[in-house]
């Protein structure tokens, strides 16, 4: 009986040791895989930061920091990958620069923010793409860089041609933008908006019951400059003179 007892005991032992065994190579097996796949992470995550160089930026705009550096790459890298698929490891992409004279910096106090635009010609890729920052007084750049916006470019714009670019705001990035920041024009004898249901439409406000045709122009033609401090094609919109009968009370 005691030899019995003692043959179990033995087994189980045995047992034990070989569960021991195979949950240790389990693990062994799991831990390889996950670093496998850590390895890869990490390295599209690098290739997603340094792929894309902007060399000239520090030139081109002021302030500049490592950060908003990093995130521009990365947006116009984002935007790439859109518009040419995959970007393989083995392509360089250093080329990509500020196009020179592009750059537009605005100042609203009101908003207290600094707006910056400029836009980026990629050589390889015969490529060029609008790009956006806003820069809040109340943000220092410790808590992190201003987000950055990437869009495509009007016809008129293309350096290399155009081609079908797409991006993600389905073509009103900028249209978008000249929206919010008609609220913080200081425009003397007029206002100017947006319509809801046409991004493409500004409508041009007097403040004057009576004006002439010429004091008209004039308003287009301001509303036309400061579309064009932002950066941003005076061809995309029409202006529109809202008629007495037709003012809407904001």
């Amino acid at each position: 009986m005691e030899g019995d007892s003692l043959n179990i005991q033995n087994k189980i032992k045995d047992n034990f040791s070989l569960i021991n065994i195979i949950l240790l190579i389990v693990e062994i097996v799991f831990l390889f895989f996950a670093f496998i796949v850590f390895t890869n992470i990490t390295k599209d995550d690098d290739n997603l930061i340094v792929g894309i160089d902007v060399k000239n930026s520090d030139e081109q705009i002021s302030e500049m920091t490592d950060g908003l550096s990093q995130n521009i790459n990365t947006s116009i890298y984002d935007i790439l990958s859109i518009n040419s698929g995959k970007i393989e490891d083995n392509i360089s992409l250093s080329d990509a620069v500020v196009r020179e004279g592009s750059v537009r910096e605005k100042r609203f106090d009101v908003a207290g923010v600094q707006y910056v635009s400029f836009i980026v010609d990629v050589t390889e890729k015969k490529q060029s793409y609008w790009v956006n920052y806003v820069r809040d007084d109340e943000i220092d750049d410790t808590e992190g860089a201003p987000e950055v916006l990437t869009a495509c470019l009007d016809s008129s714009e293309y350096i290399y041609g155009a081609f079908d670019c797409v991006d993600r705001s389905n073509g009103l990035a900028r249209n978008n933008i000249v929206k919010e920041y008609l609220g913080y024009a200081d425009f003397e004898d007029f206002y100017a908006y947006i319509d809801e249901g046409d991004l493409s439409r500004i409508k041009i406000v007097s403040r004057f019951y009576e004006h002439s045709p010429e004091q008209d122009a004039k308003y287009v033609e301001e509303v036309k400059g400061f579309v064009e401090s932002l950066g941003i094609p005076v061809e995309l919109f029409e202006y529109y003179i809202v008629p007495v009968d037709e003012i809407e009370i904001l």
